[in-house]
């Protein structure tokens, strides 16, 4: 009967996609993660083929230039934890690991990914003590799933309105030098104040920038970065005349940076050391003078109990004629100004700061105090000392596989001016 004649075709047809998936289950068991263990066990031999797993929208030929993994190679040859913190430092991805099967030709690797968001309309925004601000950005952190950023942004503030167009590529030209392109405007009114209440300035200014950078390397610990920006300003004639400005100034600026980048990246966030050394001159094409601007940054972040993070780090400028806008929305160092703001040719300060956290599925929050002191020359004849320290606390907001902290709230309390400063900044970061 027909039933008894399919059975044997049944069984067989059973028997052979068990012995399928005994193959499949064979090879999955034969692949393991990419260990500095395998790399030792495994090291003469040679990289047959790469595999890239999860990336749908990102190029294959871009996560292999990141971890530059190539058949041929020799397995000792690897080092797959840096090449792991290579992919999550791209920005472009939430999470990478890396496996090895090893073959009869050699040993096959795969390299799995987790994408990031990286197409966003995103908000961004600040409000505090020194003022206020809102932005729409339209940035793709991925451009043309090639890792290239493209920004569009639109803001507005208590001192006006602006816009800014930039494009960045990490891996100019295939080099490993990193480049970037921007243009901005800026339409602003401004009345700005010392600690001790006297006005610096009240004027209207317009402003338009222009500029390209370059880093080398682009990835790396140490890294030198050279900026060149063509400014134009121009404020009103009463304005002008009140405080011996010129109506219309062009200037080039020309920038020279050096970053060391120790950190690592961590769960949702980055842990280790950070510094940062910039000198800045300004030639006066027309209009204003020139001057010279001397920065410097260090940062440490470390692990603590409770798989909290202890900041610390210091930062210091000096300028020989250019008063540089220090505020409580510009970030650590600064929260405790008891005004919100204020203009200073020269400022330091330090600080520290406990984060401890709260995870949830879609996001991490952080919580803890701070501590800021510093001194800055201020006065309309920068004849002035002035202190600011305090203690603070500190919330922020990481939103998961987007590159913000989303929001950050921030309360100090100013000693020697025995006032509150706070800041609150919601938007992403570049």
């Amino acid at each position: 009967m027909t039933p008894h004649r399919s059975a044997p075709r049944r069984i067989a047809f059973a028997k052979g996609a068990a012995f399928v998936l005994a193959l499949v289950s064979a090879a999955s068991l034969a692949a393991e993660d990419l260990t500095p263990a395998f790399v030792a066990e495994h090291g003469d031999l040679l990289v047959s083929r790469v595999a890239y797993e999860g990336n749908k929208r990102t190029k294959n030929s871009v996560i292999d230039e990141i971890v530059d993994i190539r058949p041929g190679m020799r397995v000792s040859e690897l080092d797959p934890e840096a090449a792991k913190q290579a992919l999550l430092k791209a920005g472009i991805f939430s999470d990478a690991s890396l496996s090895a099967e090893v073959e009869d030709s050699g040993v096959a690797v795969t390299v799995r990914v987790v994408e990031k968001w990286t197409f966003l309309p995103l908000p961004s925004g600040s409000w505090g003590s020194g003022g206020w601000s809102a932005a729409l950005f339209l940035v793709d952190f991925n451009f043309l799933g090639l890792r290239k950023t493209a920004v569009l942004e639109l803001s507005d503030s208590n001192l006006g309105w602006s816009g800014l167009a930039a494009y960045s590529d990490p891996r100019f030209l295939g080099s490993k030098t990193s480049f970037r392109a921007f243009a901005d405007y800026e339409n602003e009114e401004e009345t700005a104040e010392y600690m001790d209440k006297s006005t610096y300035a009240d004027f209207h200014e317009t402003r338009a920038d222009g500029g390209l950078s370059v880093q080398y390397p682009s990835e790396g610990e140490l890294q030198g970065e050279l900026d060149l920006t063509a400014r134009y300003y121009q404020v009103g004639a009463a304005e002008a005349a009140s405080y011996g400005l010129y109506e219309d100034s062009l200037a080039i600026q020309a920038e020279a940076t050096v970053n060391y980048d120790g950190q690592t990246v961590v769960g949702y966030r980055k842990i280790g050391p950070f510094a940062s050394g910039t000198y800045e001159h300004s030639f006066a094409l027309s209009g204003m003078p020139a001057f010279d601007l001397v920065t410097a940054s260090a940062e440490w972040d470390a692990k603590t109990f409770l798989d909290g993070c202890l900041e610390a780090g210091a930062s210091a400028r000096a300028s020989s004629g250019s008063f540089q806008s220090l505020s409580t929305l510009s970030g650590p160092g600064y929260r405790t100004l008891p005004y919100g703001a204020s203009y200073s040719p020269e400022a330091a300060t330090a600080f520290a700061a406990l984060a401890l956290p709260i995870k949830l599925g879609w996001c991490a929050m952080e919580l803890g105090p701070f501590y800021e002191a510093g001194i800055y020359r201020t006065g309309v004849d920068a004849d002035k000392v002035d202190l600011f320290q305090g203690p603070g606390l500190l919330y922020r907001l990481y939103l998961r596989d987007i590159d913000l902290p989303a929001v950050e709230i921030a309360v100090a309390y100013n000693l020697p001016a025995s006032v509150f400063a706070f800041s609150v900044n919601v938007g992403l970061s570049m």
